[in-house]
């Protein structure tokens, strides 16, 4: 049986034994142990009912409790994208 703790964003098997476990442990499935997993490792945020935000679309991108939201200015925004280019060379 796997365990989910939504403090630590962990699994824990309860076959195997721990010093300390966290206090809001939450018993899940197989199938929500491997979804929790996809989630986690696309970066996104769990929510106390286990469902989950959608993939963190940037790296820019912060969670504001109900949306991300990217906090650079338009201007800050454009001078990233100019660095993207290659540079010319002659």
């Amino acid at each position: 049986m796997i365990k989910f703790s939504l403090e630590k964003k962990a699994f824990y098997d309860s076959e195997v034994h721990y010093p300390e476990l966290p206090s809001d442990l939450v018993e899940i499935t197989a199938e929500q142990h491997i979804e929790l997993l996809n989630a986690l490792n696309s970066n996104c945020i769990i929510f106390d009912d286990l469902t989950y935000s959608e993939p963190k679309p940037s790296q820019f991108h912060e969670w504001n409790v109900i949306d991300w939201i990217d906090p650079r200015s338009e201007e800050e925004k454009l001078i990233y994208k100019r660095l993207q280019y290659p540079r010319l060379t002659r």
